[in-house]
């Protein structure tokens, strides 16, 4: 028998007579042991601890509750539940589905495996427990699907939902279940990075407390559901660099306490939505990079607090429209050439501003033509665009 082995039967024996939770202390052990414990960056007393309820050596990044089911993170846990897990960025390897024993965790409520190296699926026995808020395992190698069993997290314990399920940075695949909708709690939904692929399910609108979305970098395809507009709670939405594609759906106007909306990189095809112009709170809306059409609606100048607007590399005809210069927080513009005339107006003989992805063809095509023009006196003394950047420096 192996000394890893010897350790654990020991190690459950002492606890099992010292009132821990025996599962409890099975999952632990089983975690260990699947991701080559031995070698993680900190195991701090998980190897020469006997219980980890102890108060002077208790096991690094587990927590526990008091008998009082007062917080303590460690400190009187004679009730023996674990009721947190902090590992990111620790080391750990190896393959995550072989963690059977994590459904034993009934009051787990906080698991953050995070920036480590773990592959294979997750554990469907992740969805049987109950208790859990926060999971946070992104920037690993875990492969697979979502299952389905998330969606069954907190049944039974009608007073606790889950709040934050961060995935990304992965390399999960096949579609986003419908069964996520019964996730009603959930506040931030974190799937970046991976290789989800299908639809944007309308499941996603029965989530009333949503206040975070990040679905970028990913091969999801379709239209964005119109029913997207009725979160009234959504803050960030980012499905950019995927392959969504239609129409820009108006009621997204609707979401009236979004800041950023990034959508650059997809087959998005359409005008854009006047409705848009309804988000006074909005500082950052990316759209470039798609395949939208007809002019700029004058309805952008109504977006009060935009800091960020990037519609470059579409199809977009026309000027920039004149109420553009009510953006008083503007400080980064991204559009085509053909799009900037009233940009070259009120910066007639200066420098253009510092607007990146156009500048560099706007100085090198356009620049001396304009600085060699006879200024119109109206627009010499307009600083419409002042609080863009200068461009501090100039090649050509």
């Amino acid at each position: 028998m192996s000394r890893l082995r010897i350790f654990s039967v020991l190690l459950l024996t002492i606890c099992a007579r010292g009132g821990c939770h025996l599962p409890d202390i099975t999952a632990l052990i089983e975690l260990y042991n699947q991701t080559l414990g031995a070698q993680w960056a900190s195991n701090t007393h998980w190897q020469d601890s006997p219980t980890p309820c102890s108060m002077r050596a208790r096991w690094f990044g587990v927590g526990f509750f008091d008998p009082c089911d007062r917080w303590r993170d460690g400190y009187e846990c004679n009730i023996g539940r674990v009721s947190s897990i902090y590992l990111q960025r620790n080391g750990l390897r190896g393959l995550l589905s072989r963690w059977q024993a994590v459904g034993e965790l009934k009051n787990l409520s906080y698991l953050d495996l995070s920036w480590n190296s773990l592959s294979g699926s997750l554990p469907t026995e992740l969805g049987s427990i109950s208790n859990l808020v926060f999971v946070d395992g992104s920037h690993n190698e875990i492969s697979g699907s979502l299952p389905t069993q998330l969606g069954t997290l907190n049944v039974g314990n009608p007073g606790v939902c889950i709040q934050e399920l961060a995935l990304s940075h992965n390399a999960l695949s096949g579609f986003i279940p419908s069964d996520i909708a019964f996730l009603e709690g959930l506040e931030r939904l974190d799937l970046q990075a991976n290789r989800l692929s299908g639809s944007l399910p309308t499941a996603l609108c029965s989530l009333p407390e949503l206040n975070a979305l990040h679905l970028g970098e990913n091969q999801l395809s379709g239209t964005v559901p119109t029913c997207l507009g009725s979160l009234g709670k959504l803050r960030y939405l980012d499905a950019a660099r995927n392959k969504l594609s239609g129409a820009l759906p108006s009621s997204l106007g609707s979401v009236y306490v979004a800041t950023s909306i990034h959508l650059s990189y997809n087959h998005f095809s359409g005008e854009l939505p006047s409705q848009l112009g309804k988000l006074r709170v909005l500082r950052s809306l990316k759209l470039n990079d798609n395949s939208f059409v007809g002019s700029i609606p004058s309805e952008v100048g109504s977006l009060g607090s935009l800091e960020v607007l990037d519609l470059f590399n579409n199809t977009l005809v026309g000027a920039i429209p004149s109420s553009i210069e009510n953006l008083e927080n503007l400080k980064l513009l991204y559009v085509d050439n053909e799009n900037t005339e009233p940009l070259q107006q009120h910066y007639c003989r200066q420098r253009l501003p510092n607007l990146r992805k156009y500048s560099w063809r706007i100085l090198r095509d356009r620049y001396r033509q304009i600085a060699d023009s006879v200024c119109d006196e109206s627009y010499d003394t307009s600083f419409t665009f002042s609080t863009l950047e200068e461009v501090t420096g100039f090649e050509t």
